[in-house]
């Protein structure tokens, strides 16, 4: 019995987080979803115990099929590292930023860089590739990777700063250059877009933090000029 304690404690982990965020959020999914990806992992190890062949890639399977065709096609989760970056800003812990938790920082800080190759779509798609060692000594451009991370949270910040009433195309581009540099203040920002009375209950600055500003019931009130009668001579 001893030899399945791997399987079984990683499958208490999983339910473990399955029951505390159904119970935490009130939603039915994360019991179905950690459950269902535990018990393949689990089922996984198992098999693999026992030197079953494809036990890996049953586990692959049946993961990977479920991320890309329920969440990725079906449910439209965005669970790549830009989906990370959007819940992650918008103050939400759902869909990528648990798969992110989970899959990309607490599973391989435990188990190891092997964990992604039980519990990936990607490491599914990839293990069907014909190419599986290099003929040649690899290139160094793990580097790449960082530019990757750096452009993902450009582009996703910059769709946040579109978005914010008062700023328009160029002056978030003129931010987000900026912010490469130096933290800003205000003042800064005053200086690089002309909208800045409307937009400041939305901005975070160096010395600005609105708190909860955009939470106020008046706040279109506070931010919309109040209707004008028309004069009809």
């Amino acid at each position: 019995m001893k030899k399945y304690a791997l399987p079984i404690g990683l499958w208490l982990v999983f339910e473990a987080i399955a029951v505390s965020l159904w119970l935490a959020t009130d939603d039915f999914f994360y019991f179905w979803n950690f459950t269902y990806i535990g018990s393949c992992i689990a089922i996984g190890l198992f098999l693999y115990q026992k030197k079953v062949r494809y036990a890996r890639q049953i586990v692959q399977f049946a993961v990977g099929l479920y991320m890309l065709v329920y969440l990725g096609i079906l449910s439209r989760e965005n669970m790549q590292l830009e989906g990370f970056w959007y819940f992650l800003f918008l103050g939400v812990f759902q869909a990528a930023v648990i798969h992110y938790a989970v899959a990309k920082i607490f599973g391989p800080l435990v188990f190891g860089r092997g964990w992604c190759g039980y519990a990936c779509w990607t490491a599914m798609i990839l293990d069907l590739l014909p190419y599986k060692a290099p003929k040649e000594p690899r290139k160094k451009i793990g580097w790449i990777r960082y530019i990757v991370f750096a452009l993902s949270l450009t582009f996703v910040g910059a769709l946040f700063l579109l978005r914010v009433p008062g700023l328009g195309a160029r002056a978030v581009d003129k931010i987000v250059e900026a912010r490469r540099h130096t933290s800003l203040r205000l003042e800064d920002v005053a200086r690089l877009s002309s909208g800045l009375k409307r937009a400041r209950a939305f901005l975070i600055a160096a010395d600005h933090h609105p708190g909860g500003l955009t939470d106020r019931a008046d706040l279109r009130q506070r931010l919309v000029a109040p209707p004008k009668q028309l004069s009809l001579f």
